[in-house]
């Protein structure tokens, strides 16, 4: 299977503090990565250099076996328009009302769109989450969580095939976490490729086909979600059992990670 993309020996310092200490990963394409650790590890740093946001200090950042930093501006804009990102902190345009906010991604990536086009295809999208009523109200005045939810929309108007999404269902209530995670499976059912940083019990369970885990920076373990459950490791198992306390509900395969029952 094909390594869309791939992290050789990357080193992430910000303010003279080493954030990620030689990272080697590879993601493939169609499959979904799930990033856990505790908070401070280096997560969200970790997912936006994969996104090729933040660059790093040290290594290798591959897409597709090319160097992304040294990509042309015609791969480089396919790479971006073919990616959605889903910030922890939202990251909306503040001056900007919902329609706008949904509205720019469509009008960046495909400047042929008229305007009806566009005003049908965020129609269609915030109808799942009955935000019809509200898409002339800016962010502020919007909860976090609906903040966070119209910041989820944002990434996939455009229909991404590759998917980074920081906490996507943090700070949102029950019936929105429930539409999002809904979505999200729709989205690795079409085998787009997903890297999640989350410690959603229920939507790990459900997506997760490879799980990296970290610590002050460094990885710990990284493997298939079937491997990393039957981890003798002690720090992997805490963090899963930590994900299992903030849950609402637990999953049947995490709780066995935790009893040992499926070890061989």
């Amino acid at each position: 299977m094909e390594k869309l993309i791939e992290l050789k020996n990357i080193h992430f310092i910000s303010e003279n503090f080493k954030i990620l200490d030689d990272i080697s990963l590879s993601f493939q394409t169609g499959k979904c990565s799930v990033i856990m650790g505790p908070s401070g590890c280096g997560k969200s740093a970790l997912l936006k250099v994969i996104a090729g946001i933040y660059p790093p200090d040290e290594g290798s950042f591959l897409v597709k076996g090319e160097d992304f930093f040294k990509l042309n501006n015609k791969k480089l804009t396919a790479f971006r328009k073919n990616t959605g990102f889903v910030f922890q902190d939202s990251a909306l345009w503040a001056n900007l009302n919902i329609y706008q906010n949904l509205s720019l991604p469509l009008q960046f990536h495909y400047p042929g769109l008229s305007r009806k086009e566009i005003e049908t295809r965020i129609n269609m999208l915030v109808q799942k989450v009955n935000f019809t009523d509200s898409l002339q109200y800016r962010p502020a005045q919007l909860s976090t969580g609906e903040r966070k939810v119209l910041s989820f929309l944002r990434a996939i108007i455009t229909e991404p095939v590759v998917l980074f999404l920081d906490e996507p269902t943090d700070s949102v209530d029950f019936e929105f976490a429930r539409i999002l995670r809904d979505i999200i499976k729709d989205f690795k059912e079409k085998e787009a490729t997903i890297v999640a940083v989350t410690h959603d019990a229920s939507l790990i369970s459900q997506i997760a086909d490879q799980i990296i885990v970290l610590q002050k920076g460094k990885i710990v373990e990284s493997d298939s979600f079937e491997n990393i459950k039957k981890s003798d490791n002690p720090y992997v198992r805490t963090i899963f059992s930590q994900v299992l306390g903030e849950a609402a509900s637990y999953d049947t395969d995490l709780l066995d990670l935790l009893d040992g029952s499926d070890k061989p």
